[in-house]
């Protein structure tokens, strides 16, 4: 990939390679990787992708020989950084990790051993912690475990947070990763082409703390832009593969969309928020 200028290199085998993209360095980002550092498994690493943003000259983060670097000079965006971590990664699983959140010990290991004792699963999340900036516990996020609940609840909203997911590196190569143009739900995006072509399932168990704070780029998302309206153009292809109702999907589209704008207006919670216990 020519937009990545350089790519430290890896040693030694590992099973799950975490793609950790940034834009910035900050606390959170020691915090996440801090969290990704203690996990009770040994054969895994951490591509931590630079997304245009100049590491500091001397950082703790990277005394780790478990921490590669994908340095991207200038800035892509969330979807090409994403697809250069995974071009990079050697894992045969892929774990998600914003640079805000955290990850418990053993969330690697559960989910690594999940994919392992189920083949016909391509990606797996968790339920979630919701801290808030400070770290301060706000609620549990939980959601539908087994793959044709979770297929069902895609046509609706998404059920699973982006840090909480781990696949395998083939099924989402074989979907053609992240897609550019999805500048905001690249997450959605690329769950709702997964449910195509394999199942993916939850981890009823809390592996994983999603931080919710004013910087976040979901804040950031803007209903009427391209990104909203290919989210609901894929949901229509997999209600049509699901033999779901094009009306009845044409009418959930557009009370997901209504939402989208409330939420954008600040009338509402973000889902997220509302579904949390």
């Amino acid at each position: 990939m020519n937009e990545v200028d350089a790519v430290v290199p890896r040693v030694g085998s590992v099973s799950v390679s975490v793609v950790v993209p940034t834009i910035i360095f900050d606390e959170y980002l020691d915090l996440a990787l801090g969290s990704l550092l203690k996990q009770d498994i040994e054969d895994f690493e951490v591509i931590l992708v630079l997304d245009g943003v100049e590491p500091p000259s001397e950082s703790p983060l990277f005394s780790s020989t478990r921490v590669k670097v994908v340095a991207i000079p200038e800035r892509v965006g969330t979807p090409r950084a994403l697809n250069a971590g995974i071009s990079a990664a050697s894992g045969e699983f892929v774990a998600r990790l914003d640079a805000d959140d955290l990850a418990a010990p053993s969330r690697l290991r559960r989910q690594r051993e999940f994919l392992e004792a189920h083949p016909s699963i391509g990606c797996v999340g968790s339920f979630v912690h919701i801290i808030d900036s400070g770290g301060n516990a706000i609620g549990v996020l939980e959601g539908p475990s087994e793959p044709q609940e979770i297929r069902t609840a895609l046509l609706t909203s998404n059920p699973l947070v982006h840090s909480s997911l781990m696949y395998r590196r083939t099924v989402v190569e074989r979907v053609g990763l992240y897609s550019h143009e999805m500048t905001r739900m690249q997450d959605y995006d690329l769950l709702l082409r997964l449910a195509l072509s394999t199942e993916i399932a939850m981890l009823p168990e809390v592996l994983t703390s999603y931080r919710v704070h004013l910087g976040q780029h979901s804040r950031r998302s803007v209903p009427w832009q391209k990104y909203t309206f290919r989210v609901m153009s894929r949901r229509m292809d997999l209600a049509r593969a699901s033999g779901s109702s094009p009306v009845g999907q044409l009418l959930r589209n557009a009370f997901w969309f209504a939402g989208q704008l409330l939420r954008h207006f600040g009338l509402v919670k973000p889902g997220y928020l509302r579904r949390a216990r």
